[in-house]
């Protein structure tokens, strides 16, 4: 899957040195907020049942829908150089809902997060994207212990993982470039971080809500617990 996103294709990659010496400050200031999202994650107990991961996806999808309507508008209208819609997540979580038995009439009902984010500058919404991105980065590594435990893979129930599967590396290196160059200054510098602690602040703020809607339980096929056995 290659973007052919002229503004993508346009962007001058910057040497992963240069990358990694301008969003020093930036990993460093999100590190906390970013570890106290994995923590409420809990991939590991997430993958203890398919109802868990179930619910896990609900959660995500709960909060990248909204989450991706708002920045999808922001990226636009100050000329991003980002094929936003090619790097939308809430479409791969409806599909991996639908592959674990989740109707689309459920999807379309279930809860959204309300405090979204409302980024205010270029640097706010590159601050923001810089959370969800970097999310699907990390998820290469989480589908791998998706495969391992639950026996999923991008064509039934893991794509939101999966991310933009051999092309993820790429266009992470493509956004960060982005972001890198645009990292001029201080005031830039704190623009883009406070963008992206709202961003993990809200991520927070959603999943710990975590209400489990139980009438849009997976349905298991018959054949399941003989296909796939699940760890207890």
């Amino acid at each position: 899957m290659t973007s052919a996103h002229p503004d993508e294709l346009a962007v001058v990659l910057l040497p992963a040195r240069e990358i990694q010496l301008r969003l020093a400050n930036l990993r460093r200031h999100t590190a906390p907020h970013h570890d106290a999202v994995e923590r409420r994650v809990d991939i590991v107990g997430r993958l203890g049942s398919a109802d868990r991961y179930a619910h896990l996806l609900i959660r995500l999808y709960g909060f990248y829908e909204p989450f991706e309507a708002e920045l999808g508008t922001v990226v636009k209208r100050w000329g991003l150089p980002f094929d936003i819609e090619a790097r939308r997540k809430a479409p791969l979580l409806a599909r991996d809902l639908a592959a674990l038995g989740v109707t689309s009439r459920a999807v379309d009902n279930l809860p959204r997060a309300g405090r979204m984010p409302q980024p205010t500058s270029p640097q706010a919404a590159l601050g923001c994207l810089y959370v969800t991105e970097g999310a699907t980065l990390g998820g290469q590594i989480i589908a791998r212990h998706v495969a391992h435990r639950l026996g999923l893979g991008p064509g039934d129930g893991a794509s939101f993982f999966h991310g933009y599967a051999a092309d993820t590396r790429s266009r992470w290196r493509t956004f960060c470039s982005v972001l890198a160059a645009a990292s001029t200054s201080d005031v830039v510098e704190r623009a883009i971080t406070a963008g992206a602690i709202d961003t993990f602040r809200a991520y927070d703020r959603w999943l710990a809500m975590d209400d489990a809607p139980r009438t849009h339980r997976p349905r298991r096929r018959p054949d399941e617990d003989h296909q796939r056995p699940l760890p207890g």
